[in-house]
């Protein structure tokens, strides 16, 4: 089956340098950088049949030569291995035959058996954590007066935005799903009262039992009985008077108890695992306390006399709600809890699966609170978040501030979130005029853009992950030089000042590092973050926001020398 047009690049920039591979049965990318696929529109969007499912559309749809193209992010695998593997996934845009990508070396989420903190997939994961755990923090908490609550998302200020993501409170971490459930006195009560006193029922076992104590006999014990030497039941009894009988006796094994046990290890589980990675001055807030004593009393009660023996592990996921763990009030918030710790599950491997989207939301948010320091915002714009996740995101049309008063004119930052909501009339009209700048932008694979309509000058930004271990990722910044000179020198583009910016995270970087390109007439600077910038002090993590305003000015400021 042919599925013409499509192709693949290794970079976002790749189909300016005409790098991309065309469509065949089998494609080869590099799984350490941020591979794309690149369509014409009108083509069925790509669907990734190992689980992925359709997948989000990555930076601007835009027209170029007469021709409508729009790039779709790659997916990952949240699948457990040790180290870097090759990963074989098949996609088709029509139903018929599979095509097969093969993304060479991909990072694959730690087993959870890895320890020591200087593993790139340990790094990676605590990268993937924060970024969740900051999209939850914006979702979940309380709302302030200018917020607003919907069934599918909440409203936030960007003060709201800015605390999560650049200036987070040093003695308290982000939010998360152990914190919440910590927090929850609710629930605390519910699984204290299930361990002290658990339901439950009566079960028939066939045991010895003296003769002046039996009351029942089933088929079993009657064979039984039968083949006893004697004719009295006296004399079968034998010496020490026991025949085989039914007896009842107590048991707590039941669906409602595996399910609140299961509850519980997962809570100790996760609150140790999170008290783990924490920092000395984030252990000695309120929300590390709270995560300790569930740790504690979770420890507490499945060692219990009631609890120790319910073979929990054996529960069957997801397991279907019976009569108390639906309208038990105990059993009802545990069951409760048991969905979410499943549901977060989930969550977890949706990230892991889109961690490419994800962090490309992620700078996106950074780059807006930045700018928000660092130029005044015209006006009073509010973001938008999902309360769950779609493919590794979770923003919503409107995803950016601004625009921006600066020393070079009104600056409006460009977020392909607030252009994926526009209708079809709407995006044929925009990519009818090659001479738009929004008509062509999305050929340099962008994910955001800072424009000054004045001045005719633009700064593509672009979020990379770099999950290798070498310095290539230097190699990329005159590639992109490369790639915009190619774009500006197209005798459409009304730009007259051009440059580039690379957001990327790292696992080897210990620090924001910044580095240059000068190479084409177009300056690319780029900033490598740490990987594990979630797990940073918060004196280390203010270096990294400094970082992130540093190569900001230095990106702006050359574009207009």
């Amino acid at each position: 089956m042919s599925q013409a047009g499509a192709s693949f690049s290794d970079e976002p920039w790749g189909f300016l340098l005409s790098a991309g591979l065309a469509r065949h049965d089998e494609v080869k990318v590099d799984g350490a950088g941020s591979p794309r696929l690149l369509m014409p529109i009108g083509s069925k969007p790509p669907r990734w049949v190992d689980g992925a499912g359709l997948a989000p559309k990555a930076g601007l749809a835009f027209r170029w030569q007469g021709k409508d193209y729009q790039a779709w992010h790659v997916p990952c695998s949240n699948a457990a291995r040790d180290g870097r593997h090759d990963l074989e996934l098949r996609w088709v845009i029509d139903h018929g035959e599979a095509s097969v990508l093969i993304q060479r070396g991909l990072l694959h989420r730690p087993p959870d058996n890895v320890d020591g903190q200087t593993n790139e997939a340990l790094h990676l994961d605590s990268l993937i954590n924060w970024m969740v755990h900051s999209f939850q923090e914006l979702g979940h908490t309380e709302l302030g007066e200018e917020d607003a609550n919907t069934s599918a998302m909440v409203r936030r200020t960007w003060k709201k935005a800015k605390e999560t993501w650049i200036n987070p409170k040093t003695d308290e971490p982000i939010m998360e799903l152990i914190i919440k459930m910590a927090q929850d006195r609710h629930l605390t009560r519910a699984l204290h009262a299930i361990g002290e006193s658990p339901r439950r029922i009566l079960i028939r076992v066939r045991e010895p039992t003296s003769v002046g104590r039996v009351q029942e006999m089933d088929p079993v014990c009657i064979r039984h009985y039968a083949k006893l030497p004697g004719n009295s039941p006296v004399q079968k009894a034998g010496a020490r008077q026991l025949l085989l009988a039914v007896q009842r006796r107590p048991s707590f094994d039941t669906l409602e108890n595996k399910v609140a046990a299961w509850t519980m290890a997962a809570l100790q589980k996760r609150a140790e695992a999170w008290r783990r990675k924490q920092t000395k001055v984030a252990m000695a807030g309120t929300r590390a306390r709270a995560v300790g004593q569930l740790a504690k009393d979770s420890h507490y009660l499945l060692d219990s006399e009631n609890l120790r023996d319910i073979k929990h592990g054996t529960l069957a996921h997801p397991a279907s709600a019976n009569y108390p763990l639906t309208m038990e009030p105990r059993y009802k918030l545990a069951y409760k809890a048991y969905r979410e710790l499943l549901r977060y599950q989930k969550i977890k491997d949706d990230a892991w699966t889109w961690r490419r989207p994800l962090w490309c939301e992620t700078v996106g948010q950074l780059i807006n609170c930045c700018l928000l320091g660092l130029w005044p915002d015209a006006t009073l714009s509010t973001p938008f978040y999902r309360k769950e996740a779609d493919r590794g995101r979770w923003l919503a049309s409107q995803a950016s501030a601004g625009p921006f008063k600066t020393s070079w004119g009104q600056a409006y930052l460009i977020d392909s979130h607030d252009l994926e909501t526009a209708s079809a009339e709407s995006l044929r009209t925009l990519l009818g005029d090659e001479s738009s700048l929004l008509g062509s932008l999305g050929a340099t694979g962008c994910d955001l853009a800072l424009w000054w309509p004045d001045k005719a000058a633009v700064l593509p930004i672009w979020a990379t992950l770099w999950t290798d271990t070498t310095d290539s990722w230097l190699s990329s910044l005159p590639r992109a030089g490369r790639a915009l000179a190619r774009y500006a020198t197209q005798p459409k583009i009304p730009v007259r000042h051009i440059g580039g910016l690379l957001i990327t995270a790292h696992s080897l970087a210990e620090k924001g590092e910044f580095s240059s390109d000068k190479s084409t007439a177009n300056t690319v600077h780029g900033l490598r973050m740490p990987m594990h910038t979630g797990m940073l002090e918060a004196q280390e993590f203010a270096q990294v926001v400094e970082s992130i305003n540093g190569v900001i000015k230095a990106s702006t400021e050359a574009l207009f020398r």
